[in-house]
């Protein structure tokens, strides 16, 4: 008996060990919470020579999210502001020479303004893509413009080398100071007007650092930053060289998190930050004094996205090693997505197969990954749809932290048989205030079994754009018995408790076009 009892207890744990096992890998290889970013550069959306227009480049805004959407994105990286111009209208600083090929010039449109409208249509998030520090890139000055540029009206915020010698011109970017307080408040001044004037879902830094071979350049050696970095208020903790640099980082995060969530609590705030974050030769911490896990331990940022752009198996630099040191040595309360180069795929060193392996990393050891840039989407698509490694949609993770009370569930799902075939749902959003904002758009579910399992991306068919209230299912077929229901979702991705579940069995209705079916409550 006591053999026979243990040996039950065995199969008990062996049975319990595989659901576990076949839960986790359905969700590596479907995951309903999972963010899919995608970087979009200015250069891929609004560089343009004499030919091309205005109307040119809104079109391939739209060319860029549709195809977004068909990889099953949810998060679009959008670049404003590359060295001190913009793409918005700005009260600080001026049109950027990509829009028209000259700097300063309106473009008579609102670049921003218009790729918000387009992402949200598409049940898109847009971020906010900003590149901090860069002041300037080219060999020559900036033109005199009106807002005046930020080069040219302030040349002492330069960083400077150890011989107190202010960064040159070259066909690379030069950088402003982060150790000068000033240059911190006027570009958390530029990121606020963006945030308090535009719709955004998140804002997102690049080139939040020091530049390249600050380590041994001795950037920034600029006056401001060795007087306050040798005086008791300027460096009160006594802190070395290098840690007072790393701290004038981590005062700008804190500073900016703190202001843009009182703006908009729901805010989503990231950084895309080096690859590596504190060994080798090239790293984040020791090289351009950049402390990205500082930033998330202190719940300064929402998420961060290493630049992890090699391939898997890499000789020095595996993509499968450093994915999986930042997703399992730094847990705190805050995602890392690691950031993936698809640009290269099916040159001689990136088989087309590359992406795949990537994403299913990222499944198993984390919640989401962003991709670089949109210039190798089509062929991520092709090798993603393939090997049906992104075919269903998902949903961003829960940003908690924010904000941990759900919407309401949505009231009323009904639907009613159309002519042509589809079955047309309704339903009534009951959130009329929520404390993260409004909500934002619906998750639509659909099986074909008993019970809908609401972590399985296989069984959500649709999430709206905006907070629409209405879906029309086109894929349903005759001798099919369907099980729907819908949740509401806000800003920060909490999702709501399901709807009343809605059956229908095709083979059993006999209707003509426009009569109501009936809902299990």
């Amino acid at each position: 008996m006591k053999v026979l009892r243990r040996l039950t207890q065995w199969i008990i744990i062996f049975s319990m060990a595989l659901v576990i096992m076949g839960s986790v890998c359905k969700r590596m290889r479907y995951p309903i919470k999972e963010a899919r970013g995608l970087w979009v550069t200015r250069w891929e959306w609004a560089a343009r020579d004499d030919s091309m227009s205005s109307t040119d480049q809104q079109e391939r805004i739209k060319s860029i999210f549709d195809q977004a959407t068909e990889l099953k994105s949810n998060i679009i990286f959008f670049q404003i502001r590359g060295n001190g111009d913009a793409f918005y209208r700005s009260n600080f600083e001026p049109w950027s020479d990509v829009l028209t090929g000259k700097l300063g010039k309106d473009p008579g449109w609102d670049p921003l303004a218009f790729a918000i409208d387009e992402a949200h249509k598409r049940g898109l998030e847009l971020h906010a893509w900003f590149n901090t520090f860069p002041a300037w890139r080219g060999t020559v000055p900036p033109l005199h413009t009106q807002p005046e540029h930020v080069y040219n009206a302030h040349p002492e915020w330069l960083v400077c080398d150890n011989e107190g010698v202010p960064m040159k011109l070259s066909g690379h970017y030069v950088s402003l100071s982060p150790g000068i307080p000033a240059v911190r408040d006027y570009l958390i001044d530029v990121a606020m007007d963006i945030i308090t004037h535009y719709d955004i879902d998140g804002f997102h830094f690049d080139y939040i650092r020091y530049p390249e071979e600050a380590n041994t350049l001795g950037y920034s050696h600029d006056p401001v930053s060795v007087n306050l970095f040798n005086s008791a208020s300027g460096n009160p903790e006594r802190l070395n060289w290098e840690d007072w640099q790393r701290e004038n980082i981590n005062i700008f995060v804190r500073t900016f998190y703190d202001e843009a969530t009182v703006a908009k609590p729901w805010l989503k705030i990231s950084a895309a930050v080096i690859g590596k974050y504190n060994y080798s030769s090239w790293n984040g911490y020791h090289v351009v004094f950049q402390d990205a896990m500082q930033w998330i331990e202190e719940g300064k940022m929402d998420f961060i996205v290493p630049m992890i752009y090699w391939q898997t198996d890499h000789e020095t630099a595996p993509f499968v090693k450093i994915a999986r040191d930042w997703l399992t040595h730094y847990r705190y309360d805050r995602y890392i997505f690691p950031g993936m180069m698809i640009n290269s795929l099916g040159s001689e060193n990136w088989p087309a197969d590359e992406v795949v392996k990537q994403i299913e990393i990222c499944r198993k050891y984390g919640n989401g990954m962003v991709f670089f840039s949109y210039s190798g989407l089509s062929r991520a698509i092709e090798a993603i749809e393939v090997n049906e490694g992104q075919i269903y949609p998902s949903n961003i993770p829960p940003m908690s932290w924010k904000d941990d009370k759900p919407p309401m569930d949505p009231k009323n799902l009904r639907a009613q048989f159309l002519a042509n075939g589809a079955i047309k749902l309704l339903w009534t959003n009951s959130n009329h205030y929520h404390d993260s904002g409004d909500v934002v758009r619906f998750n639509v579910y659909r099986t074909t079994g008993e019970v809908i399992d609401f972590n399985d991306a296989r069984n959500l068919l649709h999430v709206t754009a905006n907070s629409d209230t209405i879906y029309y299912d086109i894929t349903c077929e005759y001798g099919n018995r369907y099980v729907y229901a819908v949740t509401a979702l806000d800003r920060v991705g909490n999702e709501s408790p399901p709807s009343n579940v809605l059956e229908i069995d095709l083979p059993l209705l006999v209707m003509s076009a426009g009569e109501a079916i009936s809902s299990t409550e």
